[in-house]
């Protein structure tokens, strides 16, 4: 039990919209998840500066995002930004070692500046 409370106290929590009087409050993790989708959406839908400007957001409360970090060096290389793209990539890299940001790598590596399909994994 002390130790769930110890837990509890370094969550952080973002307040949500009023719900029947009352609010709904988001963890931070969930509040940064719903914030990564709608970056993910506006990828999707090429509106490449609307995600850009989310993720940056995101970054700026976990600098380790490992998820934003890696659609980052994707978008980068997609606006031709090869350099930019790899960095951001080897860092979601080094920070997760997770084999589909690796062939990330790769493929920007092997073509550079190239949109690829992107694979949306929930």
């Amino acid at each position: 039990m002390k130790d769930r409370l110890a837990e509890q106290e370094n969550k952080t929590f973002d307040i949500g919209q009023l719900n029947n009087g009352g609010i709904t409050l988001y963890s931070r993790e969930t509040s940064l998840s719903k914030h990564f989708n709608s970056a993910i959406n506006y990828y999707l839908n090429d509106d490449l500066s609307s995600a850009i400007e989310i993720l940056f957001a995101i970054l700026e409360e976990d600098p380790n995002h490992v998820d934003s970090l890696n659609l980052l060096g994707i978008i980068y290389n997609q606006t031709g930004d090869s350099q930019t793209a790899l960095d951001y990539l080897n860092k979601a890299y080094s920070l997760s070692k997770n084999p589909d940001i690796l062939q990330n790598i790769n493929i920007i590596k092997e073509y550079p500046g190239q949109k690829f399909e992107a694979i949306v994994k929930e």
